[in-house]
């Protein structure tokens, strides 16, 4: 009892993830001829613990076999300037324009994210017996 508070099971940092909010779950994307020579935003953000901040967010349109940088934007830099610090602790937003020929034949749209570490957000979660920490 109390493993709960023991050291080695208290977390501390989390694990770097990522999320898309535009387009929505579920969302369908009627194609023709004028629509096929438009754009669409897709966009998300990204999120580390330890005071990490993301530095990189992409996009995949095949599953993962491919990945597209998206642009990146972090509202917390000018505080953390201010503040003379390293340390990020919000949110970081990203989003990028698709051209909507290419989602034609696209099944879904995976996105991940890389911290200030270089760690990247794994493609397949590694379960435990307590499920935490996963993306």
């Amino acid at each position: 009892e109390g493993w709960w508070y023991k050291p080695e099971y208290i977390i501390n940092h989390i694990n770097i993830n990522s999320a898309m909010f535009e387009p929505r779950h579920n969302s369908f994307l009627r194609t023709n001829d004028a629509s096929l020579a438009s754009t669409m935003k897709v966009c998300g953000y990204g999120y580390v613990g330890g005071g990490l901040k993301i530095i990189r967010a992409e996009i995949s349109l095949d599953g993962g076999s491919s990945w597209e940088i998206a642009d990146l934007s972090r509202p917390e830099d000018p505080i953390a300037e201010a503040r003379a610090t390293d340390k990020h602790w919000c949110w970081s937003w990203w989003e990028t324009e698709v051209q909507t020929a290419r989602l034609k034949d696209c099944k879904e749209i995976c996105c991940r994210a890389v911290d200030s570490n270089q760690n990247m957000q794994p493609m397949f979660l590694t379960w435990n017996v307590m499920g935490m920490m996963n993306n």
